[in-house]
């Protein structure tokens, strides 16, 4: 016969015989052989206990060859059966159960049946068939065993080999059926990797993640309580990670077992995340950019998509252009240049800022940059097309093109006004200073000569004349100085203000035939990052000013310090002398002006000019605060000064020296 397996167990059913009288020897297995029944006889307990090792369905033994060597074969052969087997034994009684031999047949580990002698034919084949059946089903189980050893095998495999994570775990339940965690029971190679636990068997979730969220819990509880599986995709913030999950019951309901196949899918959540983000931010500076942008089909050029910043420049509203083609539209000015610049794309990948022109709803024609290249959507492919208006900019770049060469035209004339300002400057210098200089020369030779033959109009004469070339000389000086205030190279490195300052109030007060009352009061520690000769023709006239001006008072108080105004750091200098009208402050600097008041003071109205077009070229500026017999206050500014070199905000540095 053959198994529920397929294997054929005809040997595994056969009757092993092993009698010593002759007659029963031959008779028995000739009648088991006439109900279909397979014997075989055997001649020595040892050929016995070889079948059975073989495999046999029963055993017909008769009593008188039993013995306690043939007994210790057996029982050897038997005691290795496996764990599904139990030989049947049927024991041939001649000399009564009670018997020794038969008491240790007994104890042999098998299926034993006592049949006593003379045995009637229907009894021993209704007793060796009953033995087969037993046999039969012994051999279920075994095929039984074997089969589910084999699926386990297989399962085992597949446990072990699957790249996703699979557990079996046992849900815990409070009293009131609220699941409150749930133990690994087996978990495979692979739950490691896609968890980030490991050792996991045998614990609880809390045990491994104290905060691991509700959800988890209760989903798993509803699978072991109701029975239906579900699938889902959730985040497990403790673990830090995204998963796919399939959950479903294991086992019986009281069990309270669920299995879950699952996938650590952060890297796919991170990944659409980004695209979502990706294709957000897309949109938004597509239709927020602030460039012309579109998206055409390649072939014809309709429109799929286009931004609000060309349907406002353009002039058309939405649903005017989608589906249009840019020709339909007038944005290209003929199909040959949209065809153009599809070939260039081809051959070159992308294009980038190509100057092009094109057209709106008005007809004019505009200029820009256009930027264009092939993306794909739904695995078609498009045309991404953006164009920068530069119309305002090309007009503006003519417009500076003619003002370039207006100034070429300006610098052409100033360069001849300069070559002519230096011819007067040497002319000046030269032609002007030299008959001065030779009328001073004569004068002087003149007093030489006559000495005392000269009477004293003579005399006060010849001193006016002396004097006033005297002063022709000095405003020469001056105009040149001006002049040069404006051509000489600006050599810019640290200045300490406060020493200068005080070397030129030293100048002021030798200047004089006589001492004056006056008091400096130079602010300690002021620097600055200027031209040291410009600057200090700066301050030369400055406190020259101030000096001139106050030269009325009894006692002249002149402050050169620095302060921190609303528009920055600020040198000063201030005095207490004849002040002026605010009203004339716009003309103060302008070259050879002179206030209104300043007839009794000497003076070319060159030096206030000359400080404001010195200031100017070091990027600063320059201006004065007055009062009429107040005094003024003269203000500069030099921005290449550090912020460290002037006194905090509202605060003035002031001097505690006088020279």
């Amino acid at each position: 016969m053959k198994t529920s397996t397929g294997e054929d167990h005809g040997a595994d059913e056969r009757v092993i015989v092993l009698l010593q009288q002759r007659r029963d020897a031959a008779s028995i297995p000739r009648v088991l052989g006439e109900v279909g029944v397979q014997a075989l006889l055997c001649a020595t307990p040892e050929e016995v206990c070889a079948e059975v090792a073989k495999g046999v369905g029963a055993l017909i033994i008769g009593d008188d060859l039993i013995s306690s060597s043939s007994l210790a074969c057996l029982r050897d052969t038997l005691a290795h059966q496996p764990s599904w087997s139990e030989l049947p034994i049927m024991v041939l009684l001649r000399n009564g159960p009670g018997s020794s031999r038969v008491q240790n047949t007994l104890l042999l580990p098998g299926d034993v049946t006592l049949i006593e002698r003379p045995v009637r034919v229907n009894t021993l084949v209704a007793h060796v068939q009953a033995a087969l059946r037993g046999r039969r089903r012994q051999y279920q189980v075994r095929d039984q065993m074997l089969e589910l050893e084999r699926s386990e095998r297989r399962y085992r495999t597949l446990f072990s080999s699957i790249d996703e994570a699979f557990c079996i775990v046992q849900m815990i339940f409070d009293e009131n059926g609220k699941a409150l965690d749930y133990r690994f029971l087996e978990t495979n190679p692979a739950f490691d990797k896609h968890t980030g636990l490991s050792k996991a068997q045998g614990k609880t979730m809390r045990q491994l993640a104290p905060e691991h969220e509700e959800f988890w819990f209760e989903a798993y509880g509803a699978v072991a309580r109701t029975g239906d599986p579900v699938r889902f995709h959730n985040q497990a913030r403790e673990l830090g990670r995204w998963f796919d999950v399939y959950a479903f019951r294991y086992g019986e309901p009281q069990e309270c077992q669920v299995a879950i196949l699952f996938t650590d899918i952060t890297e796919r959540r991170e990944a659409e995340e980004a695209l979502r983000r990706s294709e957000k931010k897309f949109a938004t500076i597509f239709h927020s950019a602030p460039a012309l942008v579109a998206i055409t089909t390649l072939k014809e050029g309709r429109i799929v998509d286009i931004n609000d910043t060309a349907l406002g420049f353009l002039g058309y509203r939405r649903e005017e252009v989608i589906g249009r083609t840019t020709h339909q539209i007038g944005l290209w000015e003929s199909a040959q240049d949209r065809e153009r610049m599809i070939q260039a794309i081809e051959e070159l990948g992308r294009i980038h800022d190509l100057e092009v022109s094109f057209g709106g709803t008005t007809g004019e024609s505009y200029t820009g940059l256009f930027s264009g290249e092939f993306i794909e959507i739904d695995q078609d492919r498009y045309l991404l097309c953006m164009v920068k208006d530069i119309t305002e900019r090309k007009r503006s770049e003519l417009e500076i093109e003619r003002l370039n060469a207006d100034l070429a035209a300006q610098v052409a004339e100033l360069k001849d006004a300069n070559l002519e300002l230096e011819a007067f400057n040497r002319m000046v210098s030269h032609d002007l200073r030299q008959p001065l200089n030779t009328m001073g020369l004569s004068i002087q030779a003149v007093e030489i000569m006559c000495g005392d033959r000269i009477d004293k109009e003579c005399q006060r004469y010849i001193q006016s004349i002396f004097k006033k070339i005297l002063e022709m000389n000095h405003l020469i000086d001056t105009l040149l100085r001006f002049s040069g205030s404006t051509r000489a190279e600006l050599r810019r490195r640290p200045v300490d203000v406060s020493e200068m300052a005080r070397g030129v109030a030293k100048e002021m007060r030798e200047s004089g035939p006589e001492a004056r009352p006056a008091r400096f009061d130079i602010a300690e520690g002021l620097t600055a990052n200027a031209d040291k000769s410009l600057l200090r023709t700066v301050l030369q006239n400055l406190i020259g000013n101030a000096w001139k001006y106050t030269s009325m008072r009894d006692e002249a108080v002149i402050e050169v310090g620095a302060t921190e105004l609303e528009g920055g750091p600020a040198f000063y200098v201030r005095d207490n002398g004849k002040g002026f009208n605010m009203a004339d402050a716009k003309e103060i600097f302008a070259p050879f002006k002179r206030l209104s008041g300043a007839d009794g003071f000497k003076g070319f109205g060159v030096g206030l000019a000359t400080v404001e077009r010195i200031i100017r070229r070091h990027g600063g500026r320059v201006w004065a605060e007055a009062e009429p017999e107040k005094g003024a206050t003269f203000y500069f500014t030099l921005p290449a000064q550090g912020r460290d070199e002037v006194p905090r905000a509202g605060e003035e540095r002031k001097g505690l020296a006088e020279s």
